[in-house]
């Protein structure tokens, strides 16, 4: 541990929540010097399986080796101090490790990046399914994962084979678990993860730290070393699978850094490469995935200027190469990219087995008459998909490797294998196929005389294309359609029930018996009565009659009655009973249903009725488990989902329900990842008993006011509701409505699996998901469009707004000119658009359509990379904000992007861009400077701010107010507006919000008669976790005019953002919260000077920030020259007439 207080609470606190207990932690406080000491103190004094050792700072190896020398333990593990561990993680590798007597078992992991779970490709690969057992000869892919904290391990065997860490360097795990996976009799390799491995927001941890030459030099000493033991100990597949690993991952991480740093670096990057290089041969080329491939080739040749220029197109080009097949071998064919590849072999083209790989899933299953039809998808990885491709299904016994092929199977489009494969190149919609197990084939495997039921059967696809066969096992099934319900079947005339079930992410067929099976239940004045039949095959050990049903509820809750002979109804397949007087009242919540032998044993009763999976009796539902067995729910609604209907203004779901007592009252929908919640209502059916249809308003947006976005369960009365089997068979499926996107399907949740509702944009099933997204860019930049002369497409940021300097635009714009054509790009149709306004959701077909054709383009920020400017067209980039931090040029270097991929960023905007708007004259210098622009320069003011000059506090309090439901009152309006951060950046658009001002303190402390309006960044608003509303406190992030709060709000609390240049035309108080002033400038430095340019008390605590509030009156008097000053340097344009100007010069073609 080396100063790590922002992260060892939480490493810790995940041991303290191991579902094993009987653990010690050696703490080595490596010479830290923060608050990280105090911290392990605490746990210590609470815990005694805590123990400290404390040392001089010398690294993570000898930190770990002190560790070692204390630990007592049968079982040793790493466990790095930024890092957590999974609550059941040490106990399945203990539990494992113990059965098997391997010398260690390896876990996968997960990386996490503010609280985000991503999954390495080398964990998908080691760990798609579990091995146990193994050597490293067996399966050499293990090679990819030599992490040192995944792993557990018997000491002993550390001890005796392994020693201790390297001391002083970088990477010191490398060697010592490759050592340890040649030396280790036999390996359980889990499919569980079991470490969830950090990637620092403030990139201070070693991995992070690929620009400096040390680290480069001790990943390659660490290589070098680990080479030397393989090539003394290892076989040759070991060794050409470890050098698979290091030519995919470990040299081209070192690729960008190099480009960018001295020559000094690049020589040791290039002898790196050029080593290895020379050692691989074509086997160990194989299974590197291409782009890595021509980055280590062009490093061993020094090749700087050209790799440099391959990683520009990489990053920009949305072409990637496709293949064909020579010679019974798949290889590249790089003729789309736009690059010369002569230097690569033809050797090194070629891709082996495991990028090539099958890829089977199973989409449904349904029960039929003839047997369980299955249907999914299966496809070759890097290869087009063609409906003459052959493919073979077979059922295999997962012990005997006995087999049975399933015949016919039957081709069918499966658009859901595109988006899932989601390989731009290749089109696999004809990988889809139907294929049935029949009712024969399932009484074949019981009646053979081998029939074993602790054996499984999995589904094995083969898909041959041309010479190019692969066979792989149906792993991940759907879960949110019927492929993930799991109903169990029974097979004919004989006593055993077929179970389906996901096995370590395989689909998974096993049996069972049949002890008892229900064949009729009823209820009659408060009590059940039924008919149970129990095989005579399977009960030679119980001869005895069976003397009770009882049903066992939670608790240990039970009601029994006598079973009785069923009189004229029994056979010599079996017997029949019969039972009633089992009081409903006597039933726990939920029980299932059991019989009793005399000899006290009991078995769980095997659904036989005619229904599917549930009937609904008098005060009672009857549940098919997902195994089979009876479930009885009595005392609830019990709501159960029938079907789904979307129109463009309702989402409506029919239910049935069990209480013949209490009627629904109230139905919502509720998010699965926030506190938002959707109130419904209940339309009784009269055509049928216990069923209603439940209705939700798809015009709605979240209480924040934003669209709604994400997953939803549907509740009746707090109960979720769960859809049936037949309700699944299509799932997942697409409604498009007014406003969304809304997709039904099955979700998990320790209720059963609920009915979910998936809001996101309104894209249709051909737009939808990146594969989609990635075919539409390329039609667009392949396609000519017709010309729209009067057409403008207006933007604002991602869509979520229609707002800032394009609003004020648009209205000028359609006040001084009928009959214009104005399309918006918008991220769902709830965005709230200008009368006339036509929206085109950013993504469909129609929005890249209209980007191509019409004459005038107008956004704030810049088109993604696909973007081409068409002749024809006019783009005008006002921007979103004043020029002050640091952008272009300077942005991207700080990026360690290459001169020239900085160039290619500069070059793209210039040719998209043919007027560029500028505040004031001032700006101009830093676009000259930062973006080399020599285009128009438009000196014209920022039009967004014509509103503030032109309309009324009193008006936007008052359009604010309704939007929340806010009384206008007498209480002051403070608004916070704090702009993201680095550090909290959580995805390509998107950042936790900045919490350092303490909101609840300000509330308490400024007191009754102020209301804190909280504006977080756009970045923010793309974020679940939101700011909490209470009586003082507003979240307005998702208010779609942020002129109304400056117009509305009587002070601000502002920080880096340009929403002071805006805030400043008002002449209020602004006080600016800076606490992190020189870390922030340290990532994002400013263009000049922001103290000169902050006309306003800066501050660095809450009680710094409620002194000045309290004293905001004398505000103008102390900052009236600095207002002054600041106002004439930037805000001389903003008169009220800044759109007139834009539209005079810009649109002056069609005035």
């Amino acid at each position: 541990m080396y100063n790590v207080e922002g992260y060892i609470r939480e490493t810790l606190d995940s041991l303290l929540n191991q579902t094993l207990q009987d653990w010690e932690a050696i703490v080595v406080d490596d010479g830290s010097t923060d608050g990280s000491p105090q911290i392990i103190d605490r746990y210590a004094a609470n815990d005694h399986r805590f123990k400290i050792v404390r040392q001089n700072n010398a690294g993570l190896g000898a930190a770990r080796n002190s560790g070692i020398r204390e630990a007592t333990g049968k079982f040793l593990t790493f466990l790095d101090s930024d890092d957590i561990i999974p609550p059941n993680a040490y106990e399945l590798a203990v539990k494992c490790l113990k059965r098997t007597k391997s010398d260690f078992a390896i876990g996968a992991v997960d990386r996490i990046k503010n609280g985000r779970r991503i999954t390495p490709k080398w964990t998908a690969l080691v760990h798609s399914a579990e091995k146990i057992r193994v050597t490293l000869d067996e399966f050499p892919d293990m090679m990819m994962d030599i992490v040192a904290c995944n792993r557990i391990l018997d000491r002993k065997f550390w001890l005796a084979a392994v020693g201790e860490f390297p001391v002083g360097v970088a990477y010191e795990d490398h060697r010592v678990m490759v050592t340890a996976s040649i030396r280790a009799k036999s390996i359980d390799v889990l499919s569980d993860t079991t470490y969830l491995w950090r990637i620092r927001e403030d990139n201070t941890s070693i991995s992070q730290r690929k620009n400096e030459l040390q680290n480069l030099l001790d990943r390659v000493k660490a290589k070098d070393e680990t080479f030397d033991v393989l090539q003394a100990e290892a076989s040759e597949s070991a060794t050409n699978e470890w050098l698979t690993r290091l030519l995919d991952t470990d040299i081209p991480l070192f690729a960008s850094h190099a480009i960018s740093s001295d020559q000094e670096y690049r020589n040791h990057a290039a002898a790196f490469a050029k080593k290895y290089v020379a050692l691989a041969d074509d086997s160990a080329w194989d299974n590197v995935r291409w782009h890595q491939r021509v980055k280590v080739s062009l490093m061993s040749e020094n090749r700087w200027d050209d790799l440099d220029l391959f990683l520009t197109r990489l990053r920009n080009n949305v072409d990637v190469p496709g293949t064909q097949i020579e010679a019974g071998s798949v290889a590249l064919d790089l003729t789309s990219f736009d690059f010369d590849f002569g230097f690569l072999p033809r050797s090194r083209r070629i891709l082996g087995q495991r990028l090539t790989s099958l890829v089977a899933q199973i989409s449904s299953a349904e029960w039929t008459r003839d047997g369980l039809r299955l249907k999914g998808y299966a496809l070759i990885s890097n290869i087009a998909s063609t409906e003459s491709d052959e493919i073979t299904v077979e059922l295999v016994n997962t012990m005997s490797d006995s087999r049975i092929t399933l015949e016919p199977v039957r081709r069918v489009k499966s658009e859901l294998a595109s988006r899932h494969a989601n390989e731009a190149a290749f089109d696999h919609s004809s990988s889809g196929f139907e294929t049935l197990i029949s009712w024969n084939q399932f009484q074949t495997i019981v009646r053979d005389d081998q029939f074993n039921m602790k054996n499984e059967w999995h589904i094995e696809v083969t898909r041959c294309n041309g010479p190019i066969e692969r066979t792989g096992t149906a792993d991940t099934v759907l879960r949110s359609g019927s492929g993930g319900a799991f109903v169990q079947g029974t097979v004919p005339h004989e006593p055993y029930s077929i179970q389906l079930h996901r096995h370590k992410k395989t689909f998974s067929i096993r049996f069972r018996p049949i002890h008892a099976e229900l064949k009729d239940l009823a209820v009659h004045n408060g009590e059940l009565t039924g008919r149970i039949s129990i095989p005579r095959s399977l009960s030679p050990q119980k001869s005895e009659a069976p003397r009770a049903v009882r049903a066992a509820g939670a608790h240990n809750q039970e009601t029994s009655v006598i079973l009785s002979p069923a009189n004229g109804i029994q056979t010599s397949v079996d017997r029949s009973f019969t039972f009633d007087g089992l009081k409903l009242s006597s039933l726990s919540e939920s029980s299932r249903l059991r019989i009793e032998f005399p000899d006290g044993s009991s078995e769980a009763v095997t659904w036989g009725l005619s229904e599917a999976e549930y009937k609904f009796l008098p005060g009672l539902l009857l549940k098919k488990s997902p195994f089979g067995l009876v479930d009885l729910v009595s005392g609830a609604l019990s709501p159960i989902a029938e079907s789904i209907e979307c129109d463009a203004d309702e989402i409506s779901v029919r239910i049935r329900y069990s209480s013949d007592n209490a009627r629904p009252s109230s139905c919502t929908l509720k998010s699965a990842t926030s506190s938002e919640s959707i109130k419904g209502w209940i339309v009784e059916e009269e055509l049928h008993d216990n069923s209603a249809i439940l209705k939700f308003n798809s015009r709605i947006r979240s209480s924040s006011g934003a669209a709604l976005h994400g997953i939803f369960s549907v509740f009746v009365d707090e109960v979720q509701v769960v859809p049936t089997v037949d309700m699944t068979r299509d799932f997942p499926q697409g409604f498009i409505t007014d406003f969304y996107r809304v997709e039904a399907s099955r979700g998990s949740a320790p209720a059963g699996r609920p009915l979910n509702l998936k809001f996101s944009a309104p894209l249709t099933d051909s737009e939808v998901g990146s594969w989609n997204q990635k075919r539409l860019r390329r039609w667009y930049q392949r396609q000519a469009f017709p010309i729209e002369d009067n057409a403008v497409l207006f933007q604002c940021y991602r869509g979520e707004v229609a707002s800032d300097n394009q609003l004020a635009i648009h209205n000028e714009l359609t006040k001084r000119r009928s009959g214009i054509v104005t399309y918006w790009g918008v991220a769902d149709r709830s965005v709230l658009l200008p009368e006339g306004a036509v929206p085109l959701v950013i993504g469909s077909k129609d929005w890249y359509r209209k980007l191509g054709s019409v004459r005038y383009l107008c956004n704030n920020i810049d088109f993604d990379h696909f973007f081409q400017r068409r002749q024809h067209q006019a783009f005008l980039q006002t921007f979103h904000g004043h020029a002050f931090k640091s952008m272009g040029k300077t942005f991207w270097a700080s990026k360690q992007l290459s001169d020239h991929q900085i160039e290619y960023e500069i070059d793209r905007r210039r040719s998209a861009w043919t007027t560029a708007l500028m505040p004031n004259d001032e700006s101009i210098q830093y676009y000259d400077k930062e973006y080399k622009y020599t285009g128009e320069y438009l000196v014209a003011g920022f039009p967004r701010n014509d509103s503030i000059l032109n309309s009324s506090k009193m008006s936007a309090q008052s359009r604010i107010s309704n939007f929340y439901q806010i009384e206008t009152g007498s209480s002051k309006w403070v608004l916070y507006a704090p702009t993201w951060r680095e550090a909290s950046v959580t995805g390509a658009w998107s950042a936790r919000m900045f919490d350092q001002l303490d909101l609840d303190m300000l509330a308490e402390s400024l007191g009754e008669g102020w209301t804190i309006m909280v504006r977080g960044h756009g970045y923010n608003s793309r974020e679940e976790e939101r700011i909490q509303r209470s009586a003082s406190i507003v979240d307005v992030t998702d208010y779609p005019e942020v002129n109304d709060l400056i117009l509305g709000c009587d002070a601000s609390i502002l920080d880096y953002s340009s929403l002071r240049f805006d805030w400043a035309i008002t002449r209020k108080p602004m006080i600016f919260f800076v606490p992190d002033m020189e870390e922030y400038f340290d990532l994002r430095p400013a263009l000049f000077s922001f103290e000169e340019s902050a006309p306003g008390p800066l501050t660095t605590t809450t009680s710094q920030v409620v002194e000045e509030l309290k004293r905001a009156d004398d505000y103008a008097l102390r900052f009236r020259e600095s207002l002054d000053v600041f106002n004439q340097r930037f805000n001389t344009l903003s008169d009220g007439r800044a759109a007139e100007r834009v539209v005079n010069s810009f649109f002056k073609g069609i005035l």
